[in-house]
């Protein structure tokens, strides 16, 4: 069944005395971790080279130029995994051990996998590679070059694959086991928050890399070898390379076989979502449109009464680089009621501004969210609903008065949400993304808000202020706080502030 992206939101919307109910199947708990036996591997170096770069830095660097030729070695190659996805934390839970990761995750759940295809990297061999998180291993699947594989097709052009591609995938049932039919929609999250400390890592390390989130579905899936119920591809991140403009001929692509598509199985007694398989089904299509991209804060019907100019992004409270900072994220929730100081504000909203301008990412589709913000306690900011213009480097209120209570009330009576000083919130026009660019459109606007979410994670740990994203949301509640229409909705929301216990 092909589905919009309007009619899966609503499909997996919650609703007040009617969530649904049942337990979770520990027994049948995912694994996180995807192995591959029997397949060659290769140890990383475990001796990470950390850049000493602030947020700041990186939002705001040109990084047009390629990087000279061979400096994408094995070492290089290993920190910028390990800031993107690597165990920065372990406990013991229920007699087994837990592993925390550089990018937050629904539920803890961590539904996405890289891959990438080392096509000219230093002391390793050429091929196409599976990265183990746990292990730090590299296990190849396939040997040789294989760039210029994913079609695009509408549209004209190959993602750039330099000497390295990286590709994001999600696992289903990762999440499903807890979230059901809803899934999707965290999965999609889940990859955004990690693509953000990909796309940054590399920054890090002077390369330019450039996101695509068109590409063929099907070849995806033959080029992985993933189970295509199971598994699927969301996103190739590439490097910039003019070698890579002119087209080339796509290499010969032979199955992986079925020892490679049942790595993509995670528990013994899985579950398909039929809702699930069906909006990434009906994704598949891609829409380029012959029309310009709609600005979707003019669909929404916000107004603001005022516009004032962001103050420029700089480092100064800025209290940790960012390799640091991917190492020190936690989800922080226990905020108190003690004002966000201005400066601090300000740095954040710079920050958002920067990472929704400078995302690289593929266009037509850079406008599918509109930025809004609910102040609660903040130095010299009246408390109101804000939206941000990050094109403009503006923002303006559209209404003034208490939105914090009302807004944890939205988000399942979660309590501990009225303390935060400010609410991140990123919206969207379910009808324009299907008119303009059908089912895939909900792809992009997932993943967007994901990506800026971990903006604000990461922006926050720099600052050691507390950070918490939520995507459990009452959305037709939501909606009428926001004075949103029928077919908008609120996606995700970033709570920030001062929390009980300083982060250092």
């Amino acid at each position: 069944m092909r589905r919009t992206a309007a009619e899966y939101h609503r499909l997996t919307s919650y609703e007040r005395n009617r969530l649904p109910g049942g337990g979770l199947d520990w027994a049948n708990m995912p694994g996180t971790a995807k192995h591959y036996e029997g397949y060659p591997a290769i140890a990383l170096p475990r001796e990470f080279d950390l850049p000493e770069t602030s947020l700041a830095a990186l939002y705001t660097a040109e990084t047009d130029a390629a990087p000279p030729a061979g400096s994408l070695t094995a070492s290089v190659l290993s920190t910028i995994l390990f800031t993107a996805y690597g165990l920065t934390a372990r406990r013991r839970a229920m007699g087994e051990e837990f592993f925390f990761r550089s990018a937050p995750s629904a539920g803890a759940l961590y539904p996405s996998e890289i891959y990438l295809g080392a096509w000219e990297v230093e002391d390793i061999p050429p091929g196409l590679y599976h990265f183990n998180t746990i292990r730090h291993t590299l296990t190849r699947l396939r040997e040789g070059d294989f760039r210029g594989t994913l079609g695009t097709g509408s549209i004209d052009a190959p993602p750039l694959e330099g000497t390295v591609t990286f590709y994001i995938t999600g696992i289903f049932f990762r999440s499903s086991w807890k979230y059901r039919a809803r899934a999707y929609r965290y999965v999609l999250l889940d990859a955004g928050h990690l693509m953000e400390n990909l796309v940054l890592g590399l920054v890090a390390a002077s390369f330019s890399p450039f996101v695509s989130l068109d590409f063929d579905d099907d070849q995806a899936a033959m080029l992985l070898g993933y189970h295509p119920m199971k598994e699927a591809c969301l996103a190739v991140i590439g490097l910039w390379d003019k070698g890579m403009l002119r087209k080339k001929k796509r290499p010969a692509l032979d199955p992986l076989g079925e020892a490679a598509a049942e790595a993509s199985r995670v528990a013994p007694d899985e579950i398909l979502y039929p809702e699930i398989i069906d909006i990434h089904g009906s994704g598949h299509v891609i829409s380029a449109g012959n029309q310009p991209p709609p600005v979707m804060k003019e669909r929404l019907g916000l107004r603001a009464q005022e516009w004032k100019s962001l103050s420029p992004l700089q480092a100064g409270p800025e209290k940790h680089a960012f390799a640091q900072c991917v190492r020190r994220r936690r989800s922080h929730r226990n905020f108190v009621s003690t004002p966000l100081k201005q400066g601090d504000f300000s740095h954040l909203l710079g920050l958002v501004a920067a990472a929704a301008v400078s995302h690289r990412t593929k266009p037509p589709h850079g406008s599918v969210l509109s930025i809004g913000f609910l102040v609660h306690a903040v130095e010299g900011q009246d408390p109101g609903f804000y939206l941000l213009d990050p094109d403009r480097g503006t923002f303006g209120q559209v209404r003034a008065g208490a939105f914090s209570g009302p807004m944890a009330s939205a988000c399942l009576d979660q309590e501990w949400l009225k303390n935060a000083a400010v609410h991140f919130l990123f919206l969207t026009h379910l009808k324009t993304l299907d008119e303009a660019w059908g089912a895939r459109g909900y792809r992009y606007a997932m993943t967007a808000a994901g990506r800026l979410g971990q903006a604000i994670y990461l922006g926050c740990t720099a600052m050691e202020l507390g950070c918490c994203g939520i995507g459990a949301i009452y959305d037709q509640e939501a909606r009428h706080l926001l004075g949103l229409g029928p077919e908008a909705a609120l996606l995700y929301l970033v709570a920030a502030g001062p929390v009980r216990k300083s982060i250092s």
